[in-house]
C-alpha cells in the first residue's frame, strides 16, 4: 500500500475505479495521508456525480451551497428532483404509532444502530404519556412549520430562483430528473433534517389541491433562467387532471387547485427555452395513488407537451412510462400523427402498452428510418416476445439491431421478480435473420 501511495494521483483515479463500492473506497483513503489526498476526486465523484434535491428552502440552500464549493461543484453532472408535500391533513398522522416492524426495516440502511435506538427511545422509552405527548405535539408543530415554509416558497416562486441559482454554478452538469421515488439508505439533502423534526420521511408527492404541473414547471423555469444545457431530461407527473388543466398564462399567483405561481413558468414560454442539446427524455406519469386516484382518463397529451416535444428536434432516447393503457394510446397517437416530433430517434423504451395498438405500428413505421432499439416493459397481454402481435412490424424497420420484453411479477411488497426476453443482432441484416427465425417458429407452433 505504501508503493501505492506514491503513484501519480492520474494512476490512483484510474485503479480506484476498480473499487465497487464506496465503502472500499473510504477505507482505502484511511491507510495513510498521502491517499487520502490523492483519491479526493474519485471520493466526490462516488458521492457527488449524483445529487438529490428535494424541493424544499432547506433542500435547495444545500444544492446551492454544494454548487458554490468549488471542488464539488465540478463532479455534480446529474441533479434529481423531488417534490414533496407538507399536507395538513397529514399532521394529525405525525407521531403515531411509527414504530412498527415495518418502519424500523426501512430505517436500519438510513440510520446506526445507535441513533435508531436513541429516536425509538425518544418514543416509547420510559416516558410517561405526557411526555411522549409533548413530543408529539413539537413533531406536529414542526410538520406546521416546514408546511407553511414550502407553500410560502411555491407561492412566491423562490424554487425556480434557488434552483436556477444552483444551475448556474454546476459546469459539468448533463441531466436533470425529476424523480418519484428514493431509497432510505441514500436519501436526498435535507431528507434526514425533516425526518428527525417530524419522525418520518417526507412524503414524495402532491395532494390533490397541488397539481404536479408545478414541479415540471419548475425544472422548465430554472432552465430558462439559468442558460444551462442539458443532454438528458426526466420528467414526473401523477395521475389525475391536475397535470392537463393548466392556464397557458397564470393571472394570479394564489395558489388555487390547478394554479401556477406567474414568475415560476407559463406555457408560452417553452419556446424560448434552448433544448436543441437534449438527446435523452424520459417521462413518467405514474405515481402514490393514495394522494390521488385515478379517476380522469386522458384523452389527448397534455397541452405543455404538444408545445414541448417540438422543441427536441435532436432527440436520440424516449422512455415513456404510463402505468395505464389509455394514457400510453393518447400519446401514442400523438407522436404517431406528427411527423416532425423525433424525427431522429433511434431507443424507443414504452411501459404498460396495449395490444392490438394501431398507433403503435404507425409509430415504428414512422421512425423506420432512423429506430435502432425498441423495449416494450409491462406489455399486455403478458405472452412471449414471440407471440407479441406487433413482432410482425419489426420486420419493415431496416435498422432495428434490438427488440426485448420485460415481465415483473410482484413475489413480496418490496421485491418483483423480472423476465427479460430479447431479440439481438450486431448488425440489421443479422437481427432480421434471428426475428424471421421466431416468427417461422411461431408459425409451426400454431400449425402444430
Amino acid at each position: 500500500m505504501d508503493c501505492l501511495s506514491y503513484l501519480p494521483e492520474e494512476l490512483i483515479d484510474g485503479v480506484c475505479e476498480y473499487i465497487p463500492d464506496r465503502d472500499g473506497l473510504d477505507d482505502l483513503r484511511l491507510c495513510c495521508k498521502r491517499l487520502y489526498s490523492k483519491t479526493q476526486h474519485e471520493f466526490d465523484v462516488r458521492h457527488f456525480s449524483v445529487v438529490q434535491c428535494m424541493l424544499t428552502p432547506g433542500s435547495l440552500q444545500k444544492l446551492i451551497d454544494l454548487s458554490r464549493n468549488e471542488r464539488v461543484s465540478r463532479v455534480i453532472q446529474e441533479v434529481r428532483l423531488f417534490i414533496v408535500n407538507f399536507d395538513e391533513w397529514a399532521r394529525c398522522e405525525v407521531g403515531q404509532d411509527i414504530w412498527d416492524r415495518w418502519h424500523i426495516h426501512t430505517l436500519r440502511g438510513a440510520f446506526s444502530t445507535t441513533e435508531l435506538d436513541m429516536m425509538k427511545s425518544q418514543v416509547l422509552g420510559e416516558q410517561d404519556k405526557t411526555t411522549r405527548k409533548k413530543i408529539r405535539r413539537q413533531q406536529r408543530r414542526m410538520h406546521s412549520r416546514h408546511m407553511h415554509e414550502h407553500n410560502r416558497l411555491r407561492n412566491t416562486s423562490a424554487d425556480v430562483e434557488l434552483l436556477a441559482e444552483a444551475l448556474k454554478n454546476l459546469p459539468s452538469l448533463h441531466t436533470i430528473h425529476s424523480a418519484s421515488k428514493f431509497h432510505f439508505s441514500n436519501p436526498p439533502l435535507g431528507a434526514r433534517q425533516i425526518f428527525r423534526d417530524i419522525g418520518t420521511w417526507p412524503r414524495i408527492g402532491t395532494s390533490s389541491r397541488i397539481g404536479t404541473i408545478h414541479s415540471i414547471y419548475v425544472v422548465l423555469g430554472a432552465l430558462l433562467r439559468s442558460k444551462v444545457s442539458i443532454r438528458s431530461l426526466g420528467l414526473w407527473a401523477q395521475p389525475g387532471e391536475d397535470i392537463e388543466a393548466v392556464p397557458n398564462v397564470p393571472l394570479s399567483r394564489r395558489r388555487q387547485r390547478n394554479s401556477v405561481p406567474r414568475k415560476t413558468f407559463t406555457e408560452c414560454q417553452i419556446v424560448d427555452l434552448d433544448l436543441s442539446q437534449i438527446r435523452d427524455l424520459s417521462f413518467e406519469i405514474a405515481g402514490h395513488f393514495a394522494f390521488r386516484p385515478y379517476s380522469t382518463v386522458y384523452a389527448n397529451p397534455p397541452s405543455w407537451f404538444l408545445v414541448l416535444a417540438p422543441r427536441l428536434p435532436h432527440l436520440r432516447s424516449l422512455n415513456f412510462d404510463a402505468e395505464h393503457s389509455e394514457t400510453m394510446n393518447a400519446f401514442l397517437k400523438m407522436l404517431a400523427s406528427d411527423e416532425h416530433i423525433f424525427p431522429r430517434l433511434r431507443s424507443l423504451r414504452l411501459v404498460c402498452l396495449s395490444s392490438p395498438n394501431t398507433y403503435f405500428g404507425i409509430l415504428l413505421k414512422r421512425l423506420a428510418p432512423t429506430l435502432q432499439h425498441l423495449e416494450i416493459r409491462d406489455p399486455l397481454p403478458r405472452v412471449a416476445i414471440q407471440h407479441q402481435p406487433w413482432l410482425p412490424i419489426l420486420t419493415e424497420l431496416p435498422q432495428i439491431v434490438s427488440a426485448s420484453c420485460t415481465f415483473r411479477r410482484r413475489l413480496s411488497i418490496n421485491y418483483n421478480e423480472v423476465f427479460i426476453e430479447s431479440i439481438k443482432g450486431d448488425t440489421p441484416a443479422e437481427f432480421q435473420e434471428i426475428l424471421a427465425t421466431h416468427m417461422r417458429d411461431t408459425s409451426e407452433e400454431y400449425r402444430a
